[in-house]
């Protein structure tokens, strides 16, 4: 492999953003894992306890071939995970990427005495390139390896009986493509049992013909690479926080022996944790509100332009048709924005106090239902969530970022649409806290 381990990380983490996003996960459960360059036989696995929806690469645990943990790391790793991919890892020496999954295809194929049938478009491309591991429970026992290889033999496939999929692959991203077309061939198959009718039978010579291509695409190059790029863009518009590598053990490592770096690091690692910083003052105090951001569509003192956005419970909200109540906008990023999450909770303190003073609170993000749903999940006070999902508003507003975000941004209107008080600003880490806000409205409505 000619990737470095930064790159890996990244890839995997992306592969485990990219199986929350097929509906491939199982609560904490399961495991995706990359060989790592080097003499040394060690390989990243996720961190147990955390779903997938949460790895970064900055979070994988890297491991050896014993299944031990070889760097400092807050997690533990899955001991079935460990006896799967230490078994392959230490005899496949063609594999670098291994994944398993428990969906409710591949667990009801793997149920079925037949198993696979080579009866459908997918699972044709399959025949003789599926291996069966017979059900020994759960897999935590060291004497089910040498098994579990036997019966994997030379195959990138595995169905474990009454248990679920496994593939291997020479890359992430074949590694990947194995695993969607096993899972398309089981969800068709599932599909095809539950119509009730006779299926139509798919002959020895096609099938013999399948297998040749399938063949010849295994001597070339890993396939899936086209595939898991489309799938990589997906991701890095929904949460780009996967690629988070910064403070891997490998570079707490490199500055573990000089103390002015490890200095640095730490307060590196302490401004990252912080969910939060507050704004200078002066953009507190400021009449004509603050921002740094060029394209700004406000003015205090004029109305804030109309729109229509779908809240999380699927009403249309117009601005227009608030009149009467003061607004409070809040723009934000997505879930997947710790900065974000941290200022709304902020917040959501004030809430009582919007409310007592004539506000309405619009969290407005350019998430889909679900995103907002996840944001709505981690706060203890409601907020009204509007999804700008098109950046519509965001645009008409001037406050698109140059990655197809919005700007850090509150605006505070009067009960009439005028704008009474803005703060947009570059920098996402900093945005106005509950104190400052508090501040405003003090100035406001003394």
């Amino acid at each position: 492999m000619d990737k470095t381990e930064q790159q890996l990380r990244v890839e995997l983490a992306a592969c485990y953003r990219i199986f929350d996003y097929m509906g491939w996960t199982e609560l904490i459960y399961n495991h995706i894992t990359v060989k790592l360059p080097g003499d040394q036989e060690h390989f990243l696995i996720n961190p147990y306890g955390l779903h997938y929806s949460e790895v970064k690469a900055s979070n994988l645990v890297k491991v050896d071939i014993q299944g031990n943990i070889v760097e400092d790391t807050d997690y533990a790793v899955n001991p079935a995970g460990i006896i799967i991919h230490t078994a392959i890892h230490g005899v496949r020496h063609d594999v670098n990427c291994i994944t398993h999954t428990h969906t409710n295809a591949g667990m009801a194929v793997a149920c079925s005495q037949e198993g696979l049938r080579n009866d459908n478009f997918y699972s044709a491309l399959l025949h003789n390139r599926v291996a069966y591991h017979d059900f020994e429970g759960i897999t935590v026992m060291d004497d089910e390896k040498s098994r579990l290889i036997a019966n994997l033999g030379d195959k990138s496939m595995l169905i474990l009986r009454n248990h679920g999929l496994l593939t291997c692959g020479r890359s992430i991203p074949e590694a990947f493509h194995n695993m969607w077309v096993l899972q398309r061939s089981c969800e068709v198959q599932v599909a095809s049992d539950a119509s009730g009718k006779a299926l139509i039978p798919v002959g020895d010579e096609i099938i013999a013909k399948a297998e040749q291509l399938m063949s010849m695409q295994s001597v070339g190059g890993p396939a899936g690479e086209l595939e898991f790029k489309a799938l990589v863009r997906i991701i890095d518009k929904i949460d780009p926080t996967y690629k988070d590598w910064r403070f891997t053990n490998q570079l707490k490592d490199k500055y573990r022996e000089d103390k002015t770096h490890l200095t640095i690091l730490c307060t590196l690692v302490l401004l990252a944790a912080c969910e939060n910083a507050s704004v200078p003052q002066q953009a507190i105090t400021s009449e004509n509100g603050f921002t740094d951001v060029s394209s700004v569509k406000l003015q205090v003192g004029l109305p804030a332009p109309d729109f229509t956005l779908q809240s999380l419970n699927g009403d249309w909200v117009k601005l227009s048709q608030l009149r009467g109540n003061k607004v409070l906008m809040i723009f934000y990023r997505g879930h997947w924005c710790p900065f974000c999450i941290g200022h709304l909770q902020d917040i959501q303190s004030m809430l009582p106090e919007l409310e007592k003073r004539g506000y309405q609170v619009l969290a407005i993000s350019p998430e889909d239902a679900g995103g907002m749903q996840k944001v709505a999940d981690r706060m203890d006070r409601p907020y009204q969530f509007l999804s700008d999902a098109n950046l519509e508003v965001t645009d008409l507003y001037g406050i698109r970022r140059d990655e197809e975000l919005p700007h850090p941004a509150m605006i505070l209107l009067d009960d009439q649409g005028v704008v009474q008080w803005f703060y947009i600003g570059e920098d996402y880490k900093q945005q106005p806290s509950s104190a400052q806000l508090q501040q405003v409205l003090d100035r406001l409505n003394p």
